[in-house]
């Protein structure tokens, strides 16, 4: 598959190490976003309204300019 695409097979290996590196913490950072809403809102809401406040922390996370 390498050859095909014209890519060496170390720099594919590279490659997909870090993606799942990025993927592991992604998720390590969803997880303590998740447990700050459960906690900010005093163990009360259940997974659609801290779904629903995900969704609002995305969107205005996207609407925030990066540097």
């Amino acid at each position: 598959m390498c050859k095909v695409m014209g890519v060496g097979s170390r720099s594919y290996y590279a490659w997909q190490k870090r993606s799942q590196q990025t993927k592991s913490r992604k998720c390590s950072n969803l997880e303590d976003k998740i447990q700050a809403i459960y906690f900010d809102k005093k163990q009360r809401y259940g997974s659609p309204r801290i779904t629903a406040e995900l969704l609002d922390w995305i969107y205005l996370n996207k609407l925030t300019p990066q540097n």
